[in-house]
């Protein structure tokens, strides 16, 4: 059966989360839909939705296994994209981001942990899903050596 591109995406990261034995997911998205979408795909692991608007965070926070946040570090993300245009925030700053919140919920307790992240590159744009990033918790500014410093 073929699947519309955002569902790959969202089962890809599921099998891809259980495979490493990652502690969660982290999922960028302005509306809610893709995290109640991957929600559906029962993944096994807790789901970290980070939303720019508080109203969406609240309405997912309903959702079985789903940690919502509207950090105001992705708000800033966001804000910067409507304001400055789509390509002013690099996706490294939302992987710092996913990782500090997951290390910050207990969800992933060591530095070496994995994390899952899925995204609309560039972020808060719309659109399908098109990106899945495994990422140590302790970010790509450590684990990798670049990224932002937040």
């Amino acid at each position: 059966k073929r699947l519309p591109p955002s569902n790959a995406i969202l089962a890809s990261a599921a099998t891809l989360a259980k495979g490493v034995d990652a502690k969660a997911i982290v999922i960028f998205t302005a509306t809610g839909r893709s995290a109640q979408l991957l929600v559906q795909m029962l993944p096994g692991v807790p789901i970290i939705a980070v939303c720019p608007c508080l109203e969406t965070a609240r309405w997912l926070s309903l959702l079985r296994g789903v940690y919502a946040t509207s950090d105001p570090m992705a708000q800033e993300l966001a804000g910067r994209v409507m304001s400055d245009g789509a390509y002013t925030v690099r996706f490294n700053e939302g992987v710092e981001i996913a990782c500090r919140i997951a290390r910050e919920r207990g969800l992933a307790a060591h530095e070496d942990d994995w994390v899952v992240v899925v995204a609309r590159l560039p972020l808060f744009s719309q659109g399908p899903l098109n990106t899945i990033r495994m990422a140590k918790a302790v970010g790509p500014k450590v684990a990798d050596g670049y990224g932002p410093d937040l």
